[in-house]
This record gives C-alpha cells, sequence and structure tokens, in this order.
C-alpha cells in the first residue's frame, strides 16, 4: 500500500486520468471518478505537499478574483461551478507540489510521456480497425460514437481534437525533456533513427485521426526543428505544402487550411459558415481582440457564471477563456498561472502550442488541466535538472 501511495505514483495517476477520459465509465460530460480523484488531492495536499508554492498563491488570486465575480452577481452564477473549478485549482496545486519536492526523475518522466503517446496510438488504430470492418460502437475500445471521417477516431479523449492537443503537447514535452537531458535540442536524425516507432506513431495518428487542429498543432511543432543549417529547407517545404493542400482532398488538412486563412482576414462570420467547430476556438481569440471594451467593469468582472455558454448556444460574440464569465482580470492572472508553473520561456514554442490549442484557459475541463500538468514537469527539469543526475 505504502508503495501504491509514493509521490511518483500519486502524481502519474493524476496526470494520466486528467488526460485520458475512458467513456464506458466517465461519460461523456464531467466525470464522477475524476471529481472523487480531486476530492482526495485535498488529503494528498496535506499529506505530502502541504506548503505554499507560486501555483497556490495564483490559484487563491484567480479563485478569489473569481469569487468576486460572483459577489457581483449574486443571482447569476452556480456554487457548483465554482466548487468544480476550485477542485481543478486544488489537485493542480497537489500535482504541482509533488513534482516539486522530486517525484518524477527524468528517465522515469520520459518513460511516461512515451507510454501515453503510445497508448493514444494503440486504441487509435484499434478503433480505426473496428471501424475498417463495419463496428460503429465497441466502447470497450473508447469507440462509442462514428464521426464519419474516413479513419477518425477519438482515442483515449472525447473527441480527435482533444486528442490532438493532448498528443502534441505530450510530444512537445518528449522533445524538451530529452533535450534538457542530453543538454542540446534532439535533431530529425535522432527523432527518426533513435525514436522512430514513437515519431511514426504519433505521426500518424496526427494525420489519420481526422483533426483539422492536429495538423495546426503539427505545423506549431514543426518550429522546433527550424535550425540555421536547414530553415531554408523547412521554409520552402512549409510553403509547397501549403500550396498542394487545396490539391489533397482530405477534409481535416482542408479544415485546417481553411481556418488559418479566415483567422489571418479575421472574418468570424464566414469562419462560422465555413467550419463550427475551428470557429467555436477561433471566434472568440478574435471577438476579444476586436470588440473589448476596456473602460467598462463588465469587461474586467464579467456577467456572471454560463454567459459565454449562453452567446456560445445564441451565436453571439463570446470572448476567449472565462472574460464573459468572470471578466479579463481573472483571465489575465490564469495566464500568469500558467505561465509560471509551466512554460519555460515566455517566447517559446511551448508559449505558441498553450495559447493555439487551448487559449492559457483556467476553467472546468479535465483535458486542459491534462495538458498544464504535461508541461508542469517539463519547467522543473529545465530549472532544476543537472547531467550528472
Amino acid at each position: 500500500m505504502n508503495v501504491f501511495f509514493q509521490n511518483r505514483n500519486i502524481a502519474a495517476f493524476y496526470l494520466a486520468i486528467m488526460c485520458i477520459q475512458y467513456m464506458p465509465f466517465e461519460g461523456y460530460g464531467v466525470s464522477t471518478i475524476k471529481v472523487a480523484a480531486m476530492a482526495f488531492a485535498g488529503i494528498f495536499t496535506f499529506w505530502k505537499a502541504p506548503y505554499i508554492s507560486k501555483a497556490t498563491i495564483w490559484s487563491l488570486l484567480f479563485i478569489g478574483t473569481v469569487l468576486f465575480s460572483a459577489i457581483i452577481w449574486n443571482n447569476n452564477y452556480r456554487s457548483s461551478t465554482l466548487i468544480y473549478l476550485s477542485l481543478f485549482l486544488l489537485m493542480f496545486n497537489m500535482y504541482y507540489g509533488l513534482v516539486y519536492q522530486g517525484a518524477f526523475s527524468i528517465d522515469f518522466f520520459i518513460r511516461l510521456i512515451k507510454g501515453l503517446i503510445f497508448a493514444y496510438v494503440g486504441v487509435l488504430l484499434l478503433q480505426q480497425m473496428a471501424i475498417l470492418i463495419g463496428i460503429r460502437n465497441l466502447p470497450a475500445i473508447n469507440l462509442v460514437y462514428f464521426l464519419n471521417r474516413g479513419l477518425g477516431a477519438n482515442s483515449l479523449s472525447l473527441e480527435p481534437s482533444h486528442s490532438a492537443r493532448i498528443m502534441a503537447v505530450a510530444f512537445y514535452a518528449f522533445l524538451k525533456v530529452c533535450e534538457i537531458k542530453q543538454g542540446n535540442p534532439l535533431s530529425l536524425k535522432q527523432l527518426f533513427f533513435e525514436n522512430r516507432w514513437l515519431t511514426f506513431g504519433f505521426l500518424y495518428a496526427m494525420v489519420t485521426m481526422g483533426s483539422g487542429t492536429a495538423f495546426v498543432a503539427l505545423g506549431i511543432l514543426s518550429l522546433y526543428f527550424v535550425r540555421p543549417n536547414y530553415a531554408f529547407f523547412v521554409v520552402v517545404m512549409a510553403i509547397l505544402f501549403y500550396m498542394v493542400i487545396p490539391q489533397i482532398n482530405y477534409e481535416p488538412l482542408n479544415r485546417a487550411s481553411k481556418a488559418i486563412e479566415l483567422t489571418l482576414e479575421g472574418d468570424e462570420k464566414e469562419m462560422q459558415r465555413a467550419d463550427g467547430s475551428a470557429a467555436s476556438r477561433i471566434n472568440p481569440i478574435l471577438n476579444t481582440w476586436k470588440y473589448i471594451d476596456l473602460s467598462s467593469g463588465e469587461t474586467w468582472f464579467g456577467k456572471g457564471s454560463d454567459t459565454g455558454n449562453r452567446l456560445k448556444l445564441q451565436s453571439k460574440k463570446r470572448m476567449i477563456g472565462n472574460i464573459n464569465d468572470y471578466g479579463l482580470l481573472s483571465y489575465i492572472i490564469g495566464i500568469f498561472l500558467i505561465l509560471s508553473c509551466c512554460i519555460t520561456r515566455f517566447i517559446s514554442i511551448g508559449t505558441l502550442l498553450i495559447f493555439v490549442l487551448v487559449g492559457f484557459v483556467v476553467n472546468n475541463i479535465a483535458y486542459i488541466w491534462g495538458i498544464y500538468m504535461l508541461l508542469v514537469p517539463v519547467k522543473y527539469f529545465y530549472k532544476n535538472y543537472t547531467l550528472h543526475e
């Protein structure tokens, strides 16, 4: 029993359950398994990590602004929403504390990341084989609905776009931790020869899962390999690839290309017509940039719980993160929470990934917390790892 409650096992368990949604047990919405686990995180905090960290300070500031907004909008908030959000913050603080007590060795974390990626790839392959033979519903392998996107499937999350985000950040964490361990960035040769199965499995899953988000994430990850000696090659390939995309009859890739084009144009109405899924993530960014009013009290302190969801249902101008609900002040504090706990350098691929894929939002969605948790050990090793270890 004591072995199970080692810091390493506790931290690995919470990372896994936040990065995976096994729908036969957890369902489509709020997972009672995750809620129960987060409730126990309070016990583990006092038992294993009873101290105040950066994560604690920023989390208290964040929940304080949210509570202030709730007090202002006394008739427009749900206590269950605030409790759920508090549980996520409590769990994140516990995990952060364990990591900074040395829960993970760098070799163990590399194995853990590789295991997560292989698990996603393996389940996706099983789902694709089931689809090929005509099976559309097989809960044992997390296949509970059919996307009608060829071989596209959700793997170990609720939907392909969630899987794409988790796998992209996991692969980025793998690249960065391997870089920290060896003292210099991984080369393409190391990636394709020393880690060939992981690399090919990751690329195969990202290309075939049926998500336009996956192609956006791959584009960002490719920046990791932009070195002076082959920067010209990367730029030329990127231009050629963008020119060839319209000739490739693959819906997720075409959707990603169209989404990027419309984002650069700033046309949220056309984005909604072209790709509702992409619009739900990109339009809030465009709306925030174009319509935010810094002189309004509602901008800084929000309009109450679920305002953002109501605007989404009404196809109105919803802003990024929880600005509509709890205000810009809480969103800014949330950004500092993630930057201080998860990002090694502000100007980095990690920052770009987090902004584009999840918008630095601090909310009640489990897989987003899983993404942040993947990056906490990266920052820990970046600051604390030495080669003699």
